[in-house]
């Protein structure tokens, strides 16, 4: 019985399931950071209970109320110190929780042999896991999915009114109670517990054959194509790889490893050739692109510090290589350390004086002492504010914004507070908050922006500005927004006039059907000022514009664009609110 043999996992979905239902109505009598924190305890007690039950049985009975007693105050341990309110608190919390449950699911795949040496066994146990898995979660998703369409369809058909006085949260409940309640009951219903005949299994699904084969070996291919091509480019331009690299690679790594394990009974096989050569190979092909990985973080962390996505990174990118070689190096490699070393990585990414948290708060921090040196505001480890505001440039202004943006709303405020508390005393930390929280900080610095060489900029026209009608016969006010769409769906007709923004740029057709043109940036840039938002006189916001014999007068009423450095185009319209005049 499931019950009998994984009452604490069950319980724990079960707990799950029930504050997440509660959570529902935490506008009435729930306090929803309670919920989440027991929720979260619960959520993380399912593959530690999980985990346990398994070590637990692999060495005797007598371990089974000891074990789950260490896992009762482990997520004891973990609620006492988590955040009492986790959605006002620094969003590290997150982070940690994320890697902690990554961590404990690894060993999960681990524990059937955690105190086992490893076997032929090893591989099929986790071939059950996965199996299982991915079948429950689409029985899980099936039953969901049809139950929630016939309470909807009961509803309406007897008129049951679900949908009024806050009746609509049944079908939360439901969803919750199938992904808390069935989901880890149909799963834990088929997880292998005579582990003796794990041992004499040979027997390979071809339905698992088959979606390694055509799914997961064809997209390794093209990830792998498509990243070597690219390093290809890399060679000829003599450039550093952008940093957008380092997903695709990721994404390769997880198809192509996956791949590999699954095909991991296979590569000796007679008759599967395929296996064995794809199981020789893509280690070989994506060593190199680990490398790829690494420099594309290096240039990233060197210009702007270490933050936790990128010391993740930089760390995946490392064991990606590692196991690459051991592939390469090793004929039969044994594949338990793989779960066993993500589950250490994820832990001490998570807590401790390496984890990705202390070292990119270190980083960062650094990152900002130089910059505060540089504007002497940081004189020989004191903050020294200035007698009044001061103006630095805009470059310097949105670094150290970012920086305390990064820190605030990641570590908290109270990360601040040995660089910056002696100076501030009385500052409230923990009420920054959100996008603005870098910019708040700034002006307790009594530091201002200089003008913005580029980006984003509104302008506006002065309310009490007058419109030049003289000598105009008619008026029309259009309202428009960039596309990238063809000017057939762009273009908003006033009187025989066509206007439109497309792609970034305000076109013209003096006739319907004709072919539009352009109006030229260096007509437009008359507003754009250094502030970023603006209110401006209809002198500047205002141009004429003459094509095919005929003339009118278009004058900006509001306009979203952005600077840019680039001569040729110096504007980038997104959107804008437009009167035109025809004489």
């Amino acid at each position: 019985m499931v019950w009998q043999r994984f009452p604490w996992v069950l319980l724990c979905g079960w707990v799950w399931a029930a504050v997440a239902s509660l959570s529902l109505h935490r506008d009435r009598f729930i306090r929803e950071d309670v919920c989440v924190r027991i929720g979260f305890a619960a959520a993380l007690g399912v593959p530690l209970f999980f985990t346990l039950r398994i070590v637990s049985e692999r060495l005797s009975k007598a371990w089974r109320f000891p074990l789950a007693l260490a896992g009762g105050a482990l997520l004891a341990a973990w609620y006492a110190r988590s955040p009492v309110k986790p959605f006002g608190g620094p969003e590290i919390f997150w982070f940690q929780t994320a890697l902690l449950f990554a961590a404990l699911n690894a060993l999960s795949a681990a524990s059937a042999y955690a105190v086992r040496p490893e076997t032929s066994g090893f591989w099929q146990w986790n071939r059950h896991l996965f199996l299982r898995f991915f079948l429950a979660t689409l029985y899980a998703g099936v039953l969901t999915a049809g139950l929630e369409l016939a309470l909807f369809s009961a509803d309406h058909l007897f008129s049951l009114n679900l949908s009024g006085k806050g009746y609509d949260k049944g079908y939360g409940y439901l969803f919750f109670a199938m992904v808390g309640g069935f989901h880890p009951a149909f799963f834990l219903g088929g997880v292998p517990g005579d582990f003796q005949k794990l041992e004499t299994e040979s027997d390979y699904p071809r339905g698992l054959k088959a979606f390694t084969q055509f799914a997961l070996a064809p997209l390794a291919a093209v990830y792998t194509g498509i990243l070597y091509l690219y390093a290809g480019k890399i060679l000829l331009a003599r450039q550093w790889p952008h940093g957008w690299v380092a997903l695709p690679v990721l994404l390769l790594a997880v198809v192509g490893m996956l791949a590999v394990l699954l095909l991991y009974p296979l590569r000796d096989r007679e008759g599967e050739v395929w296996a064995s050569w794809f199981h020789r190979w893509f280690p070989r092909a994506l060593a190199p692109l680990s490398i790829l990985l690494l420099l594309s973080l290096q240039e990233r962390i060197a210009a702007y510090g270490i933050t936790e996505e990128r010391y993740l990174g930089a760390v995946a990118g490392v064991w990606i290589l590692v196991w690459s070689l051991v592939f390469i190096v090793c004929r039969s490699p044994k594949i338990r350390w793989i779960p066993v070393s993500l589950a250490a990585i994820a832990l001490l990414a998570a807590y401790g004086p390496w984890s990705a948290g202390a070292i990119s708060n270190a980083s960062q921090m650094s990152h900002l002492q130089k910059a505060l040196v540089a504007q002497r505001i940081l004189q020989e480890g004191k903050i020294i504010l200035p007698a009044d505001a001061r103006t630095i440039p805009a470059k310097d202004y949105e670094q150290i914004e970012s920086i305390l943006k990064y820190l605030n709303n990641v570590h908290g405020g109270r990360s601040l507070q040995p660089l910056l508390g002696t100076a501030l005393p009385k500052a409230k930390w923990d009420e920054f908050r959100g996008y603005n929280a870098g910019e708040e900080i700034l002006k307790l610095l009594k530091l201002k922006s200089g003008p913005r060489e580029y980006g984003y900029r509104v302008a506006t026209l002065e309310p009490a500005s007058a419109l030049p009608l003289q000598g105009f016969q008619r008026l029309w006010q259009v309202n428009s927004r960039t596309s990238n769409s063809d000017w057939s769906k762009v273009r908003r007709q006033v009187g025989e006039w066509e206007i439109g923004i497309l792609n970034n740029d305000l076109q013209i057709a003096a006739q319907p059907g004709a072919k539009p043109e352009p109006v030229p940036a260096s007509r437009i840039v008359t507003f754009a000022t250094d502030a970023a938002q603006s209110k401006q006189p209809v002198e500047k916001m205002s141009l004429d514009w003459s094509q095919d014999g005929r003339e009118c007068r278009i004058v900006f009423t509001r306009i979203e664009y952005r600077l840019t450095p680039d001569s040729k185009r110096p504007i980038e319209i997104e959107a804008a609110e437009i009167l035109l005049l025809e004489r």
